[in-house]
């Protein structure tokens, strides 16, 4: 399991860890890249202000999470959920309320808007551990305090359901 590593100190910009989600939500599809709540584009390039990795499930429509490292086990929580009371995924069967999550802090280099992609798909996770790799080794190379710029875009990945695409962050340069 992936442990917290921010690229500045804790949640970005110093908030407090009262909510993860913050600014704007930000969104990826295969049909629309990466969009805002409102699904307009989120303009590109944006800096990386932070990551983190925390368990997540949705109740009543709104997340519940748990963002205290180290985290639990997401099976041993579900393990306490009777299946009768999992949603049906997408597939038409019950889906494990609770998943790693994969969030990303990202800032609009325009205007200071700040985006908060949350997600726990195979194409998140990905992206987030790509995105820790190439921070990390930043670090060795220039320092702890790397703030990626990178351009919003996609990468092709293979499924069980043949070829789709995935979030991906292609890095420019870091400030």
């Amino acid at each position: 399991m992936t442990a917290h590593v921010p690229v500045s100190s804790g949640l970005p910009l110093g908030l407090s860890s009262d909510r993860v989600t913050r600014g704007t939500p930000a969104r990826w599809a295969e049909t629309t890249g990466w969009v805002d709540r409102d699904g307009l584009p989120i303009p590109s390039p944006v800096m990386i202000v932070g990551y983190v990795t925390i368990v997540r499930r949705w109740k009543d429509s709104k997340p519940e999470d748990i963002t205290e490292h180290p985290l639990p086990d997401p099976e041993e929580l579900n393990a306490t959920i009777p299946q009768s009371d999992w949603d049906v995924g997408l597939d038409g069967k019950p889906r494990k309320p609770w998943a790693l999550t994969y969030v990303i802090y990202m800032v609009n280099l325009k205007n200071g808007a700040l985006f908060t992609y949350a997600n726990s798909t195979f194409g998140a996770m990905l992206c987030y551990t790509q995105l820790e790799e190439q921070v990390a080794v930043m670090r060795m190379l220039r320092g702890e305090h790397v703030y990626p710029i990178a351009n919003l875009d996609r990468r092709p990945m293979k499924t069980a359901f043949g070829m789709k695409t995935r979030p991906h962050l292609e890095r420019l340069a870091c400030a």
